[in-house]
């Protein structure tokens, strides 16, 4: 019996938590709000979105110790960030600067570079309509997509409408017909 202890406890000492393994490297920080304390020439009122870090590889199993032991403190963090944030924050649509503050931010608490990526996530932008009520785009759907590559676009061209109109034949774009 001793023997199965001292061999269940080797086990968790040297190999690591196997829900740490499915996880990949990558670790979420939790939910968080930007509110635009602005009133006037407001294009973003508020922002919601998720945080995750992809950590360094090296650094995986000494990250994920000191990001759980210090959770609160990076909340906090944030949250001070995020309240000194401005709309032009969130208007990049790569989140560049956000990151980069988040991430200076995580890896000075931890007292080492540990993180490799800031990964945002669900990010939900409420602008202001004109009666001041607010409409919630989620990130992604901000522009319609490209068609692919080889398909043919739903949307009507110009050559398309003089075809309809009668203007343009099928078959040649300008000049005689060819014989």
């Amino acid at each position: 019996m001793l023997v199965h202890a001292l061999g269940f406890g080797f086990y968790w000492t040297y190999y690591p938590n196997p829900r740490w393994t499915k996880l990949g490297r990558e670790e979420s920080l939790g939910s968080f709000e930007f509110k635009n304390p602005l009133t006037a020439g407001v294009v973003i009122k508020r922002a919601e979105f998720n945080v995750h870090v992809s950590l360094l590889e090296s650094m995986e199993m000494k990250a994920r110790i000191l990001l759980k032991s210090r959770a609160l403190k990076i909340e906090q963090e944030i949250e001070q960030l995020l309240r000194r944030a401005k709309q032009a924050d969130f208007e990049d649509p790569i989140l560049a600067e956000l990151k980069r503050q988040v991430q200076e931010i995580i890896n000075g608490i931890l007292g080492a570079r540990v993180i490799e990526e800031i990964l945002i996530t669900d990010l939900i932008l409420h602008k202001p309509q004109e009666d001041g009520t607010a409409i919630s785009t989620p990130s992604n759907e901000t522009a319609p997509e490209p068609p692919p590559a080889g398909l043919i676009s739903s949307q009507p061209k110009a050559a398309d409408s003089a075809l309809a109109s009668g203007q343009a034949t099928p078959g040649w774009s300008s000049g005689d017909p060819p014989n």
